[in-house]
């Protein structure tokens, strides 16, 4: 009788350790979306910079061309 209830009580250790494992795999699953989303909106937050970069160093370009123009303007 006691080696049974021995036995009851490890299988209901096990199924307790199962219970807690599936838990922290859910959670586990969790912060891996979390950082999929992350990695989504760093991806997101390079191109807006890559673009900025873009458009400053147009920008900058733009405004060589009309000191040049101006310049080429005042010698008339």
């Amino acid at each position: 009788m006691d080696i049974i209830l021995e036995r009851l009580n490890i299988l209901n250790r096990i199924e307790s350790d199962i219970k807690a494992s599936k838990a922290d795999n859910r959670e586990t699953y969790k912060k891996l979306d979390k950082l999929g989303e992350i990695s989504a909106k760093q991806e997101m937050t390079w191109q807006a910079v890559k673009e900025l970069r873009d458009d400053k160093t147009e920008i900058n370009e733009l405004r060589r061309r009309i000191e040049i123009l101006e310049s080429k303007i005042a010698l008339y």
